[in-house]
Formats: C-alpha cells, structure tokens, sequence
C-alpha cells in the first residue's frame, strides 16, 4: 500500500492551500441568500389578539390537544368567517396546524400563507409553511420559507437552515443553496456534518466552480482527517473531475479507514490500472477474486499482472478462471499470455481451444497459425492461417503470414 504520508503529498495543489475558511462566492451566489433577519414573535403570546377571537383560540387549542383537530379547525375556520374583524395571524396559524393534523395540506399552506402575510416575524409559521410546500412539491417555495423561518427564530436551529438549501437543491436552484451550505460548513452553527459538505461540494461543482468544491474537500479532510465518509466524496470528485491519480489516492484511503465493498474493491483496482500502477491493480484484483467471480473478473487481474510483467501469476489466475468458467475468452487470454512467454506449443492448444469454442474467431486461427510457423511446423501454420484468411478481420495479416510460410517452405 502506498504510505500514508505520500498520499497526502501527492494530493496536489487543492489540499496544499489555506483551509481555515471556505472559498469565498461569486456575486451572483451571495446575492441568491439575501433574506432580511427579522425580529422574533412568541406564538404562544396572545396578549394581542382581539377578546372574543381569544375566546375562540382558546375554546380550539383545548380541542386540538384532546386531538380533535377536524373540530379544532371547524371552531377556528367559522370564527374567521363569521367575525371578519378580528382576523389575526395566530388564528390563521392554529388553524393551518389542524389542517396539517388532519392532512388537509394544500389548506394548510393557505393558512400558513396568510399568516405570515400578517406577521412576518412570526417563524414557527414561516417553517409550517416550508414543510406544508415540501409536501406538494413545491421545493422553490419551501426553501425560500424555510430560510425566512431560520433566519426570524429566537434559537435557529441549523437543521433549518439545511432543509432551506435541501429545498433550492430539489427546485434545481444550486446558486441558492450554495450560500446556505457554506454558512453551515463555516461552523458557525456547530460542527458541520458530512452531508453539508457533501451537497455543498456537489453545488460547486453543478455551478462549474472546481476552485469552490476543492477548498469545500480541503477544509473537511482538513477537519476530519480520519472520517471515511470525507475520503469517499473526494473519490468521488476527483473521478467527476477525471484526476483518477487522485482518485486512486482517496480511494485507498478509504480503503484504509473501512472495508471496502466488491464493487469498489474492483473500481480501485481499475483505478490503478488507469494510472499505469499495474502491480497494484493485480493486487487488488486478485484480493476481490470470490467463487462467484464472473470472465471480465479473472480478465482484469490476468491483464493486471500481464502489464506488471507477472506472467506466472497471470497464468496461474487464468487456469484458476478456467477450471469455474472455461469461456473462450479466458482460453484466448490463456494463449495470449503464453505467447508473451514464448511458449507457442501450449499457446497454439489454448488458441485451438478457442476455435473450438467459438467456431467464428478468426483470432484464433490466425494465432494458430503464428504459433505453428515460430515451431517451424509451417504445414499446419499454412492450414491455419489459409482458414483465418477467410474472415474479413484477419485476411490481410493471414496472407501475409502466408506469403512468410511459403517462402520458408522452399528454403
């Protein structure tokens, strides 16, 4: 395995900057989170609301906590009708959390709308209206009411704040969410969770601002050295990126915080391959290898060791691939390999394998006959190859090996 100290030196630029802060944003992005803070109103506070309107509130909540909320809003919803005077944003606000109780949604929304149409400072009411437009679909609206309802509490909780940039997320609005998503990495509301960075990154990146999403990964690697869950998102940007160097290195890591699943042991083998670590890559291959490993499994470590010029471990692994799945594509790598080794008589059998398995690869003839002619057996070579010149493939190449063949005959 790679030391962990090269691994964080060859991370490159992005981890060596400053990571004590976020990027800042671009004008654009600061602008989209713009909201007023306003100030605070109790909703338990009733001082306010008109003597008979109380009366009424007070005759619904006592309902509503015997849960008879259909009732509850019957009380409340005649009142507004009847007594058009005294309409007051706590009335509307009570009633829209029966609607909600009893899953009259798109009313609730209604009342949660004109509750803070009466009382904007009112935050309990702002968030009723986030998760009432959050139930309908509407995710534009519950992100702009979620963060007016953060933004307005006397104790904003950060869970808020997130659902705020969840809702701009799902509205398919990035450059709203990103502002909220750095607020809360800042740690300015406790410690920032992995799901913050996470979607922040992903902001970033659907904005096609790389600098941003490197400094977000900067500071969480910096903050959570030994969190995997930090090590996997950098996997995952760096392979969005196409950097798969360090793409490999995180994923190592990954590797070395948690077991990795079989699938990701095989994309880390095909990692190393990409980035020309051959040795690695049959390692990793070769520790992923199950009794249900499928042809393309056996193949990527057979070529692994191949391109780490480990033939014997290469034949080895074939013969073993052979024995569950004798596939003429694991018989061709088979001949393939020895070939490399020069040992054309147990090449020629694995090829002629092949031709048995799959009467229409002229591959197989060709290399028969290639394999024949380097054993001086140039009758047979002649035999094979005048057959692999049929197929539209390998035709060039079989006549010439053919016009060599002959010529050597009559030496």
């Amino acid at each position: 395995m790679l030391p962990v100290l090269m691994i964080f030196l060859t991370l490159g630029a992005a981890s060596a900057e400053p990571v004590g802060a976020l990027a800042t944003p671009t004008e654009p992005i600061a602008a989209a989170s713009a909201v007023a803070v306003v100030g605070y109103v109790d909703p338990a506070d009733v001082s306010a609301v008109p003597r008979h309107a109380r009366k009424t509130l007070v005759l619904a909540t006592a309902k509503a906590q015997r849960g008879e909320h259909a009732a509850a809003a019957e009380v409340l919803a005649a009142h507004l009708r009847d007594a058009a005077d005294e309409d007051h944003y706590l009335l509307r606000y009570h009633l829209a959390r029966c609607y909600d109780a009893v899953g009259r949604t798109e009313a609730a929304r209604e009342e949660y709308t004109q509750a803070v149409a009466l009382e904007p400072r009112l935050a309990t009411a702002w968030f009723g209206l986030g998760h009432a437009c959050y139930t309908l679909g509407d995710y534009a609206g519950a992100g702009d009411a979620f963060l007016r309802s953060f933004r307005g509490d006397a104790d904003p909780q950060p869970e808020t704040l997130y659902f705020a940039a969840a809702g701009y997320l799902l509205a398919d609005q990035p450059a709203a969410a990103a502002p909220l998503l750095q607020e809360l990495c800042s740690g300015r509301w406790g410690t920032p969770r992995h799901d913050w960075y996470a979607q922040l990154a992903s902001c970033a990146i659907s904005l096609e601002q790389a600098d941003l999403a490197a400094s977000v990964l900067a500071q969480y690697l910096s903050e959570s050295p030994g969190s995997h869950e930090a090590w996997f998102l950098a996997y995952q940007f760096h392979v969005g990126c196409k950097d798969y160097r360090k793409a490999a290195i995180a994923l190592t890591v990954v590797s070395y915080l948690r077991d990795l699943t079989p699938r990701e042991s095989r994309t880390l083998g095909d990692l190393y391959a990409l980035v020309d670590v051959p040795a690695l890559a049959g390692r990793q291959y070769r520790a992923t290898l199950s009794e249900e490993a499928n042809v393309e499994d056996f193949e990527r470590l057979a070529s692994a060791l191949v391109a780490a010029h480990e033939l014997d471990d290469a034949l080895a692994s074939l013969r073993d691939g052979l024995r569950a799945q004798p596939t003429a594509r694991l018989w061709s790598l088979l001949g393939d390999v020895y070939y490399l080794k020069r040992e054309f008589a147990a090449a020629a059998d694995a090829y002629a394998k092949v031709a048995e398995l799959d009467p229409n690869s002229g591959r197989a003839l060709l290399m028969i006959g290639y394999c024949h002619m380097e054993r001086g057996n140039r009758g047979l070579a002649i035999q094979h190859l005048v057959a692999a010149a049929k197929f539209e493939d390998q035709a060039d190449l079989a006549e010439r090996l053919l016009q060599r063949a002959r010529r050597m005959s009559q030496t």
